[in-house]
């Protein structure tokens, strides 16, 4: 079961426009079972019908009571709250230009080094020949010519 609290508010809004179907039938049963409401709806209702019997000022001149001068430092920060808004959606599209602009330049660099034919890697062969001269090498039995 709902609160009074949200039935109350229910009875201010329907004081203002018409429910819906649901909430008022909601709002009817619980006014038949809540004498709390019953009264709540009752007073605001008298009170409704005071303000609406009162007479209404007739006004010779338009009244209004003149801003008060804001001082440099609330200008100055007011006028940067004010302009703060621009820059934002600003600095978004320049940066989503900026990030499609890179993509597109490496699409195209991809596909220009698609387009090269491609080299093999089987094809590439790294020889190094080394030649030598020939030596001619003396053997000298050392062993030999200390035994005699």
């Amino acid at each position: 079961m709902k609160n009074c609290e949200y039935f109350e508010r229910l009875i201010s809004m329907s004081m203002d426009e018409p429910l819906t179907s649901e909430p008022q039938k909601d709002l009817n049963e619980h006014l038949r079972g809540c004498r709390g409401c019953r009264s709540f709806k009752e007073s605001a209702e008298h009170h409704r019908a005071l303000l609406n019997d009162m007479p209404r000022p007739v006004l010779s001149r338009k009244l209004s009571i003149p801003a008060p001068e804001k001082s440099r430092k609330n200008r100055l920060k007011s006028l940067w709250d004010s302009q703060i808004t621009i820059p934002v959606p600003l600095a978004a599209a320049f940066l989503v230009i900026i990030v499609a602009a890179t993509l597109f330049n490496l699409l195209q660099d991809s596909k220009s080094l698609s387009s090269k034919p491609p080299v093999p890697a089987c094809e590439i062969k790294f020889v190094q020949e080394i030649k030598l001269k020939p030596v001619t090498a003396q053997i000298i039995d050392d062993f030999n010519r200390d035994n005699e």
